[in-house]
């Protein structure tokens, strides 16, 4: 059985996997993961049910995305890092 909280995965992939600088922030008492690059802001956070929410703010309008936790790296790079 794995031991380690869903966002203690998504995060141990993310510090495995980037080749980009960010700031992060992990609560493990709130369950809370906050990432940032300069100006963008994105909260992911265990939403019950082995599924990872996000949520971040783009051009003014809140979003909200529920994805599984083998998808959320591959989601939070593509948000926080968008190919031009």
């Amino acid at each position: 059985m794995n031991s380690l909280l869903p966002l203690d995965r998504v995060l141990g992939t993310l510090l495995e996997t980037w080749g980009h600088r960010y700031k992060f922030t992990l609560d493990r008492e709130k369950r809370e993961l906050a990432l940032s690059v300069q100006g963008f802001d994105l909260l992911a956070s265990e939403s019950g049910g082995g599924t990872i929410l996000l949520a971040f703010e783009e051009a003014g309008q809140k979003h909200r995305v529920e994805c599984s936790v083998e998808e959320a790296p591959k989601v939070i790079e593509a948000l926080l890092f968008p190919e031009n």
